[in-house]
């Protein structure tokens, strides 16, 4: 069996205690933190990032300008440590640059990007809610295609080349073809 289905398994039993128990989520984030290697992985993507997923969660992810990142981090460690979610996913955080895609998290900045889970069949509602309100006070760009709260009010103040952006769509769809409702619920004034 290799490495990392051993871990994976070993945390999906420490997730169903915290399922279970709740309030055991400090002690298990503790035991689990034993084991996460340190240190730094550079490469491709692909070659970085695929695990086993025996772990079920929700998850809601963030880029932030990389220069707000330290006081972000830190006053999320502060906030954690006097109010716990009962959450015991570790805070996963990654750079990188910025590109000018006129949607990308990463638009005209160097980024850092936080991603927060909650394991499936634990309330996600209070933690989510709360790191949602916090990721606005550091210019936050949710990504699309995990937990978020995103409006096309949230849009305009977030993305500078959204009118742009919305004028092609309207040219390139103009029916509505692509729009799926979630998209809608994004995109509709």
């Amino acid at each position: 069996m290799k490495t990392g289905l051993v871990e994976t398994a070993g945390f999906k039993v420490i997730s169903e205690i915290c399922r279970i128990k709740p309030k055991m989520s400090r002690k298990m984030t503790d035991l689990s933190a034993k084991s996460v290697p340190t240190g730094s992985k550079e490469g491709m993507y692909y070659e970085i990032f695929p695990s086993p997923r025996l772990v079920k969660f929700m998850e809601t992810e963030y880029a932030i300008p990389l220069h707000q990142f330290e006081a972000c981090i830190e006053e999320i460690h502060d906030f954690l440590r006097a109010h716990p979610f009962f959450v015991h996913f570790p805070i996963e955080c990654r750079v990188t640059t910025g590109e000018d895609a006129f949607l990308s998290p990463t638009q005209g900045r160097a980024t850092a990007f936080l991603a927060f889970h909650m394991y499936k069949g634990m309330d996600e509602g209070h933690y989510f809610k709360w790191v949602h309100k916090l990721m606005e006070t550091y210019e936050g760009r949710p990504h699309y295609g995990k937990m978020n709260d995103l409006t096309i009010e949230k849009m305009h103040k977030l993305y500078p080349n959204i009118d742009r952006f919305m004028a092609i769509r309207e040219q390139c769809d103009p029916k509505d073809v692509f729009l799926t409702n979630y998209l809608k619920s994004i995109f509709s004034v």
